[in-house]
């Protein structure tokens, strides 16, 4: 039972890598797409009325489309580590079985972020602040803020309000947004994480190489 439980937890892992990779694809593939069609009708109108008329039909509707990628990358980032966890609590049964066998599992055993990382073929035991935005759902955020920024200077520059006030606004309206979604992305991690838990965490360094390699004893 267990191990049919294994092989379909590595299905569910391969199902929500590939949905996350068709849904990020699918939002650069479209933001591609509204960057080509603002450079031709920015040619056509001269960067006048037109330009800013077509500007906010599309844009907004490309940031509509990144929160949606956003949240649903984000779900996706989470079922993926439940799979990690879930499969890793599975791997620690085998070897409350067959302890005899740890020196031959490259994988960890733990279910603690430190189990986490090394299954997911990471050498540190922690989670770096900037790691927030290698995920699929960060860079996605990263690009929501940019977006959101231009269409706040694009307002600006509308409302006539210069070159310098346009920058301004748009980079503080751009940081802004970006803030809104990492902190939103931390939080839903940090609570998914406490509804997980950890029932077999690394218990020190020797436990954690004897992963690896077999003890002096063995």
């Amino acid at each position: 039972m267990l191990v049919t439980e294994h092989f379909t937890l590595q299905g569910a892992r391969s199902a929500t890598i590939s949905d996350a990779n068709g849904r990020t694809s699918f939002f650069l593939g479209t933001l591609s797409g509204v960057v080509v069609a603002l450079a031709f009708v920015a040619q056509i109108s001269g960067m006048g009325d037109a330009f800013f008329v077509f500007a906010m039909v599309l844009l907004p509707m490309l940031l509509f489309i990144g929160f949606a990628s956003f949240e649903r990358l984000l779900q996706l980032g989470i079922e993926n580590i439940r799979c990690v966890v879930a499969i890793n609590r599975i791997r620690h049964y085998y070897l409350e079985v067959a302890p005899e066998l740890r020196p031959h599992f490259t994988l960890s055993p733990n279910d603690d972020t430190q189990g986490v990382l090394t299954s997911l073929g990471s050498m540190r035991g922690n989670v770096r602040p900037w790691d927030i935005f290698v995920t699929n759902a960060g860079m996605v955020a990263v690009v929501n803020g940019i977006i959101g920024g231009v269409i706040a200077a694009l307002v600006a520059w509308q409302l006539r309000l210069g070159m310098a006030a346009t920058a301004i606004i748009g980079i503080l309206v751009g940081l802004a947004l970006l803030a809104v979604l990492v902190a939103y992305l931390a939080s839903s991690w940090r609570t998914s994480a406490r509804i997980i838990g950890s029932r077999f965490p690394t218990r020190g360094d020797e436990l954690d190489r004897s992963h690896y390699a077999p003890s002096a004893e063995e």
